[in-house]
Order: C-alpha cells, then sequence, then structure tokens
C-alpha cells in the first residue's frame, strides 16, 4: 500500500485520500506484529505526501483515532 501512496497522490491526490485514509482510520489504534508494521508504513507514506493535511484530515473522525495518529506520528520522527 505503501508504494501505491508514493506512486498515486502525486497525480491522483484525491483518490488516494479517499481510499487510504478510512483504510489508515480503521487500522489505527491497539495492533501487533505485522499489522502495527503495515499501518506504521501507510502512515509514513501519507504523511510523507500529504504532510500537515493528513492530521488535518484526521480531525473529522472520532477523537481516539485524532490521538492514534499523533502517537504513531510522533513515534516515527
Amino acid at each position: 500500500m505503501q508504494e501505491l501512496v508514493m506512486e498515486l497522490y502525486p497525480r491522483r491526490p484525491q483518490l488516494v485520500e479517499q481510499k487510504a485514509l478510512p483504510l489508515l482510520w480503521g487500522l489505527l489504534g491497539p495492533s501487533s506484529g505485522s499489522v502495527h508494521r503495515a499501518t506504521t508504513s501507510l502512515c509514513r507514506a501519507l504523511h510523507h505526501q500529504m504532510g500537515p493535511g493528513l492530521r488535518q484530515s484526521a480531525a473529522s473522525q472520532p477523537p481516539s483515532v485524532g490521538r492514534d495518529l499523533n502517537q504513531l506520528l510522533r513515534t516515527m520522527s
């Protein structure tokens, strides 16, 4: 998924946001092993492409999504 985000976002940002963000929102929260690694990879790719827009998109989600996203982004820094 990370590769798709990196390849498609520059040409079709709305499509990526429409499809990948709901997936990320669903994956955030407690996870283990490969699910956590996949979530981190997807988050990293979206953050690289969207910058602050990723956090802005999370603002329309339940508070737990924004909290989990911020925590994941802090661990990536």
